[in-house]
């Protein structure tokens, strides 16, 4: 496309090229969602009308290709495909984006806060859901303490901790992202902090699609956290080869005398090709009297696999860090499970081990409330996030879900009035973040809605603003979420207050009435009427 005009000088010389203007993202329907190209400007009225008519024409004509409109922002060079690593095959922390059409605008997004540890941007493109989730990364081992998620604009959906150190070496490979560099970046880190201060969330998404196999907050149906993100190469295998100590107690995740499933430590995500065995000498590097398990996810979308070290006891040894694993381990999952294994949930695509010397002396049970469980990147990494991962599964989150449980133990209140269908997608606040609540255990595919409203309205309360419903058609389950106002579940709120048990809570910054949704394909929004008539 080309623009002259009669204050044109030079004739054919001077035919400046161009397509006179770029989508910002949002609804390419609305004219004012497309930015003119200021080159053009002087001689044309609205020359962004062009591109917009042009994209009208082809998009009538059915499935087209939509290049991705990726602007030049000096500082930064694509280092290649794949999330960014660094000398120790680790990815980096950051901030991610809410999720964005698939043509997103990271580079720019990203500039808005250079600093001298931005260490790059990454970019993940998630054609199942049609979005991008941006990643802000930064060296040290967490985000900066003075950035915060309002320092963009748009807001930045969530936090990601990974111990990533130092410049970029090289890249995970993964073939729905980019690793850009800041070629301005300044390679002297800061001391890296301890990843077990503070439990990772979810993104999955995230987040997240992510979707790695101990249920993260919500599963990586929120775009927290797209298809996990990280896969690394099992060659620095552990040095320990004692394996003979476990025995294979059957197909799924491991489960105690009460169906629920154990603390642990995660690995990174590993190649789908990773053996058991592998898993079984990685996790013997720390052989204790309560290691009850290990247990092993293999994902075929996102073609990695994770092992999982599971402890007896409700949570994870405080004295045991994730360092303490070689590779290191990327996260710490918490739930309930104590004493011997007496079951397993049957998920297809996952294998319990036993510990056939595990010391069947637990520790008292810890709340498992005392810290939030992570989030994948499922409403992700999330996800992940769309609070893509935050939920777009990009960034791995901790699988979807691991249990699944007949709802025929239906729980006993009946009051489904008082909510109203919303629409697709997980509810958003007035901020487009996402919502603090509690997530049921894994369910049938064909739970219908209505038993996700009767199990929240066990628990009706003022600040209950939102049931949502997760739906994954790939691992055949669905999750009841139930939202609360406020940046946090209620305290007060146990797990064991609803019937069946609630399976974890999750930590958003959602605050007051649902204003939209992320328009995540395999979830719905029902706002609670009640509640929304109150802000």
């Amino acid at each position: 496309m080309s623009y002259c005009h009669s204050s044109c000088i030079g004739g054919y010389s001077n035919i400046a090229f161009t397509f006179g203007g770029y989508s910002n993202g949002g609804d390419r329907s609305n004219i004012d969602n497309w930015i003119n190209n200021e080159e053009v400007v002087p001689f044309s009225y609205e020359p962004k009308r062009v591109p917009k008519v042009m994209y009208e024409h082809v998009s009538s004509r059915g499935i087209c290709v939509d290049p991705p409109y990726i602007p030049t922002v000096e500082g930064f060079r694509k280092f290649g495909q794949g999330f960014c690593l660094d000398a120790s095959n680790a990815w980096y922390s950051g901030v991610a984006s809410s999720a964005l059409p698939l043509t997103g605008y990271c580079l720019e997004w990203c500039s808005q806060n250079l600093r001298p540890d931005l260490v790059a941007v990454e970019i993940s493109r998630d054609t199942g859901t049609a979005s991008t989730t941006c990643y802000c990364s930064f060296s040290g081992g967490a985000l900066p303490s003075d950035i915060n998620l309002s320092a963009y604009t748009p807001a930045a959906s969530r936090e990601t901790k990974y111990p990533g150190v130092g410049a970029i070496q090289s890249t995970d490979d993964t073939a729905n992202a980019l690793c850009y560099q800041n070629i301005n970046y300044s390679n002297t880190p800061k001391p890296t902090p301890s990843l077990t201060a503070k439990p990772t969330q979810k993104p999955t998404v995230k987040p997240t699609t992510q979707p790695t196999p101990k249920p993260t907050s919500k599963p990586t149906m929120k775009p927290t956290n797209a298809p996990t993100r990280k896969i690394i190469s099992p060659t620095n295998k552990p040095t320990s080869s004692t394996v003979e100590r476990f025995r294979n107690f059957g197909q799924g995740f491991c489960l105690d005398a009460s169906t629920a499933w154990y603390s642990g430590v995660a690995s990174s995500a590993l190649p789908l090709s990773t053996t058991d065995s592998y898993c079984l000498e990685w996790c013997s590097q720390n052989l204790r009297p309560d290691l009850v398990a290990v247990e092993i996810f293999r994902d075929t979308g996102a073609a990695s696999t994770t092992c999982y070290c599971s402890f007896s006891g409700g949570a994870v040894p405080s004295d045991l860090n994730l360092s303490a694993y070689t590779p290191a381990a990327s996260r710490k999952t918490t739930y309930p499970g104590v004493g011997a294994i007496l079951s397993t949930d049957a998920i297809a695509n996952a294998v319990c081990y036993q510990n056939i010397n595990y010391s069947n002396t637990p520790k008292p049970t810890q709340s498992s409330t005392a810290k939030p469980t992570q989030k994948p990147t499922v409403k992700p990494t999330r996800k992940p996030t769309r609070k893509p991962t935050s939920k777009p599964t990009m960034k791995p989150t901790n699988a979807p879900s691991r249990r699944i449980m007949s709802p025929t133990n239906k729980p006993t209140s009946s009051t489904v009035e008082g909510f109203r269908k919303f629409g697709q997608g997980f509810c958003l606040d007035a901020s487009s973040v996402w919502y603090s609540g509690v997530a049921s255990v894994a369910l049938p595919l064909n739970t219908p809605d209505s038993y996700c409203l009767e199990w929240c309205s066990q628990n009706l309360r003022p600040d209950l603003v939102a049931v949502e419903m997760a739906r994954d058609s790939g691992a055949a389950i669905t999750f009841c979420f139930c939202s609360f106002s406020g940046g946090d579940a209620p305290s007060d709120l146990n797990l064991s207050a609803y019937s069946p048990a609630a399976s974890r809570k999750m930590t958003y910054p959602g605050v007051g009435a649902v204003q939209s949704t992320d328009d995540i394909a395999n979830a719905v929004c029902y706002q609670n009427i009640v509640r929304f008539n109150m802000d």
